[in-house]
């Protein structure tokens, strides 16, 4: 489960991102308990990203204006569109992860 665990999964994620893409370090990390109105706000433009969830569906995820479904476990992508230091989520537990 890639070190990933949760205690149901109707409550919040109890894991750590690592930076897990190549040359990237995790930045910041935040949790979908910090978001405001489904929306997390970084203290940078998003260049790089990393997300976990665990939902049995792939879910959408708004990242620099671009709509990206993503699977349950971990995933790490540079991230193109209009920059911006906002990630809106889905109503889930999930971990949201900026990398440089």
């Amino acid at each position: 489960m890639n070190g990933f665990f949760v205690n149901d999964s109707k409550q919040d994620v109890n894991a750590s991102i690592t930076g897990s893409l190549a040359n990237q370090t995790l930045a910041e990390q935040k949790s979908n308990t910090d978001a405001i109105a489904n929306v997390i706000t970084f203290s940078d433009v998003i260049e790089a990203i990393e997300i976990y969830h665990e939902e049995a569906t792939w879910q959408s995820f708004i990242i620099n204006g671009l709509t990206i479904q993503i699977p349950a476990g971990g995933w790490s992508r540079p991230v193109g569109g209009v920059a911006s230091a906002e990630v809106t989520i889905p109503s889930i537990s999930c971990i949201v992860g900026r990398l440089v």
